[in-house]
């Protein structure tokens, strides 16, 4: 039986960063993955879905030229194949980058599907057979697919995972979504950009029901503005087909008809035949269950990623990992998930750090919020880009940064100042009192901190 110091179980952004951190700190380490190297972020998520949206941004800016004293006309395609294959080629480049960091940090890479036999034996099927494996420590980073709907399984052809939808080489005419959240919306606005009709059914009251409620509302405007037809507070009662066309009965009463449906409501954990209950892993409704410093039931196992109870992001997940294989060198520290980042890549973008006013409040702090709209920006108008919010949340006593939420283009990039002043401590006074670049759009939170003095 081969011997690790560590090893983790998938090939995500847990595992793979996990992984090349351990051989950094000079830990025998092994990474199994049964699938492609990058997990989903890399071949089925972030990056490719991403990908695609800057095909979708630039034809929306070649469409909307003469805004910019340019006459040139964007034509919306029939086909997706070209947008398919320059997402491929990106995806493809990547993975090859990935796969030569790992080799050259020192992580002994295995494809194969793992089990447990034992708290620390995995058990590992590939193409060379069956061998087994004992970690000093092992980390489970097994990640999550697309879940289904109960009766509407996905087929590949009408009805569409996140997985399938970005293979496909042609563009639909009526695209329906079923759930409104992040990846929904990102969908929705892909489509509708490059010319599909779109329709986004969603069964809590709000789009992005995560997000602060004046932002999500915002965007469901803008995406009605657009042409997005948007049913929130409902669900799908009834799907039927006549072989060309599906079309969906809501809970109340309301009808809408797609060539195709991507059903994009949540995603299930990848813990199935992984014989937890074989290591005394106990998961708690689906999720793993772990303790602040990331370790489950079973001592010396641990989990990151999707698999726990925490923000399914890649982000989230690259630090859970790092944390793990630093405390295995270290005194544990526990997790901290204070300010982490959210964003949505839709358009415009939507992204936030740290508390809501609704969710201070129901903790019971005292707080303000000041707001900034975004076409008082200049930065906004150089870009024809007007349309967004920025709030900015503190505590009312000690003026502390609670947390920021934002729509608007480019807020993506915004969140990361808002999540370091959410560490740190800062106070919104200490943001008023940066100097922030002119003309950028960085500046909303300048005004908007400005705007609590």
């Amino acid at each position: 039986m081969k011997q690790y110091d560590v090893i983790f179980i998938g090939g995500g952004p847990a595992g793979y960063t996990g992984a090349i951190r351990t051989c950094e700190l000079g830990l025998k380490t092994l990474l199994i993955e049964k699938e492609k190297i990058g997990g989903v972020c890399l071949n089925w998520g972030c990056i490719p879905t991403k990908a695609m949206l800057a095909s979708a941004l630039l034809a929306d800016k070649i469409n909307r030229a003469v805004q910019f004293g340019l006459e040139v006309r964007f034509e919306p395609p029939h086909k997706l194949w070209k947008i398919v294959e320059k997402k491929d080629a990106i995806v493809r480049d990547l993975s090859a980058g990935l796969e030569g960091t790992l080799k050259r940090k020192g992580v002994e890479v295995l494809q194969g599907k793992a089990s447990f036999t034992g708290p620390h034996v995995l058990t590992v099927e590939g193409n060379g057979g069956t061998e087994e494996f004992q970690g000093g420590a092992i980390v489970i980073a097994t990640g999550s697919r697309p879940q289904e709907l109960p009766g509407i399984p996905f087929n590949g052809d009408s009805i569409l995972s996140s997985n399938d939808i970005l293979a496909l080489n042609n563009l639909p005419q009526k695209l329906g979504i079923i759930g409104g959240g992040v990846i929904g919306c990102e969908f929705a606005s892909l489509f509708r950009t490059l010319g599909a009709e779109v329709t986004v059914v969603e069964m809590l009251p709000q789009l992005l029901p995560n997000v602060d409620s004046d932002i999500a509302k915002r965007l469901e405007t803008i995406f009605k503005r657009r042409g997005i037809q948007v049913f929130t507070g409902r669900k799908l009662e009834k799907l039927s087909s006549d072989g060309h066309t599906l079309s969906g009965l809501l809970s109340d009463g309301e009808r809408f008809s797609c060539d195709k449906l991507l059903v994009a409501v949540g995603r299930k954990r990848n813990t199935d035949d992984l014989g937890l209950e074989r290591a005394g892993i106990e998961t708690d409704r689906g999720a793993i269950r772990v303790d602040e410093f990331l370790q489950t039931t079973a001592k010396g196992v641990f989990a990151a990623g999707d698999v726990i109870a925490s923000p399914q992001l890649a982000h989230v997940a690259e630090a859970e990992a790092r944390l793990i294989a630093e405390n295995l060198k270290r005194t544990p520290v526990a997790m901290d998930y204070r300010g982490w980042p959210n964003t949505v890549f839709t358009h415009p973008e939507v992204a936030g750090a740290g508390l809501t006013k609704a969710e201070a409040e129901k903790q019971g702090i005292k707080v303000r919020e000041t707001r900034y709209v975004l076409g008082a920006l200049g930065k906004a108008h150089v870009e024809r880009e007007p349309e967004g919010l920025f709030k900015l949340v503190f505590e009312e006593s000690s003026r502390r940064v609670l947390g920021a939420h934002m729509i608007g283009d480019r807020v993506s990039e915004l969140a990361g100042e808002i999540s370091l002043a959410v560490r740190l401590g800062a106070r919104v006074d200490d943001l008023a009192g940066t100097i922030h670049a002119h003309p950028t759009f960085s500046e909303m939170i300048w005004e908007a901190a400005k705007a609590s003095l």
